[in-house]
């Protein structure tokens, strides 16, 4: 009988770093996720971020935030669709 390894995909929970997030600039926010989704994310899926909104920080950040998780999050999906890669995870 032959066995063969099972691969599965990794799972990266990610919790975004406050410390740019909250005093950068929209810009800088959209570079943070670019970076974080294009290090950690794949075709296979696995990249789970989230956001811990704290008083404080401003609403064009908490925007440019909410902003750029949709448009890369839009990308990884888009990749996904293109390949033809279908990941079903059964719990």
């Amino acid at each position: 009988m032959d066995s063969k390894p099972v691969i599965r995909p990794a799972l990266y929970h990610l919790d975004i770093d406050r410390l740019h997030s909250h005093p950068g600039t929209p810009r800088q926010i959209d570079a943070l996720i670019s970076e974080e989704v294009r290090s950690l994310g794949s075709k296979q899926g696995g990249l789970m971020m989230i956001y811990g909104l704290y008083p404080g920080v401003p609403l064009e950040n908490v925007k440019a935030l909410m902003d750029a998780m949709e448009k890369y999050a839009r990308t990884i999906h888009d990749r996904i669709r293109s390949s033809g890669t279908l990941l079903v995870m059964k719990g």
